[in-house]
């Protein structure tokens, strides 16, 4: 910045008998208004076609998101690496930037799918960012790989069987691993939306291991994730479905304790009582009425 001031200033002749003004380049004169302002503005940001094409855009018979997002493409809106450049935005990973911006535009996406548009190319696509981005280690970039899990949730419907299955099974090992805690938390959030669709084969070779990593998440989760890893847990119970009774001892203290802790909040408090009733339906033989009466 330094080195552009002084190539500007340099010739310039300094008038010790004049005083310093500001001279504005939008106007000959000099002087500034914001009527010149929002023409020189209006100039940059409008061309003779954009006006048709706005006119046009509006008028398809497509869902307003989707032509929300048109719109946005058109006016160059969308959080792409040229605009996010051009608007002097630092992204340290332009790969998070990338899966922010699929995310952000998910439901668009999937609405565009569901009006009988071709979307075989964007599946392609997306399948490719994720694969790719999965290649990178989750402790090199914790926030990447963070990224992914909650993407490849949103996107779902996007993926192939044989892709999801696969983000499902790192998404469990992550939660088992020693990894960054915001690896876990992405993790958590992906695993509350694929577990329900999971093959049941698939959750019981990894089901011990991820329920007692999730039950220990909770003895130490905060009061912003505790909510979270409750809702994990749940989807985990109801995936593993006989087979959660095999770990029933280790869940059952905690998730009482979880309640007693926080029977004043509704939301934490009723999300420990529907793990407690979803074991319940599993094993009704092990509690009984009976059990808790005086």
């Amino acid at each position: 910045m330094t080195a552009k001031f002084m190539k500007d200033i340099e010739g310039l002749i300094v008038q010790l008998q004049r005083l310093d003004t500001w001279n504005w380049e939008g106007d000959s004169s000099g002087g500034y208004t914001v009527g010149n302002a929002y023409m020189l503005l209006d100039r940059d940001s409008t061309n003779e076609n954009q006006d048709g094409v706005f006119t046009a855009l509006w008028k398809f018979k497509i869902p307003s998101k989707a032509s929300f997002f048109a719109w946005r493409l058109t006016l160059e809106g969308l959080p792409t690496k040229s605009n996010l450049r051009s608007r002097n935005v630092e992204i340290n990973n332009i790969r998070e930037a990338t899966l922010f911006a699929l995310s952000s535009l998910s439901e668009e996406l999937l609405e565009t799918e569901e009006t009988g548009f071709d979307t075989s190319s964007l599946k392609h696509l997306v399948e490719q960012i994720f694969t790719e981005d999965s290649l990178i280690g989750p402790l090199e970039y914790p926030f990447l790989y963070a990224r992914i899990f909650t993407s490849v949730a949103k996107l779902s419907s996007l993926i192939s069987n044989g892709l999801l299955e696969h983000f499902l099974y790192l998404a469990m090992k992550a939660i088992t691993m020693d990894v960054p805690p915001p690896v876990k938390v992405g993790a958590c959030r992906a695993l509350t939306n694929l577990l329900p669709e999971a093959k049941k084969e698939i959750v019981q070779s990894q089901l011990l291991g991820l329920i007692s990593s999730l039950t220990d998440l909770l003895n130490h989760a905060s009061d912003e994730t505790l909510l979270m890893v409750l809702d994990t847990l749940l989807a985990a119970v109801k995936a593993g479905h006989e087979s959660s009774t095999l770990v029933e001892h280790m869940i059952s203290p905690v998730i009482l304790n979880v309640w007693a802790s926080h029977v004043s909040d509704p939301f934490i408090s009723i999300d420990a009582l529907e793990v407690l009733e979803d074991l319940l339906s599993l094993v009704p033989k092990l509690f009984r009425i009976s059990d808790f009466s005086p």
